[in-house]
């Protein structure tokens, strides 16, 4: 998971890098959406930097409930074995 988010702020961070001297590619783009350039730009790099959150929000949900249904088969099998459970204040001392 975490090569997936490296590659991903890695391009948006080159893509910032490398965005002005490629601005006359952009020019034509803006000038058809009625913005400015750098407008544009910065439109493309917010939308680039949501959508890896978007993802990031989705990974972290999914290990969630893994994270959860685990809790819970740990606990069915410590019932089923006949294993007590600690109480917070043993794990304390």
């Amino acid at each position: 998971m975490s090569f997936k988010y490296t590659i991903g702020w890695m391009s948006v961070c080159l893509f910032g890098i490398f965005a002005s001297p490629l601005i006359f590619l952009v020019t034509p783009l803006a000038k058809m959406l009625r913005l400015t350039p750098t407008s544009l730009l910065v439109a493309m790099s917010t939308i680039a930097v949501a959508v890896i959150l978007i993802q990031l929000s989705v990974s972290i949900s999914g290990n969630q409930r893994k994270m959860e249904t685990l809790v819970r088969e740990n606990s069915l099998l410590r019932e089923s074995l006949g294993i007590p459970m600690k109480d917070k204040k043993s794990d304390e001392a």
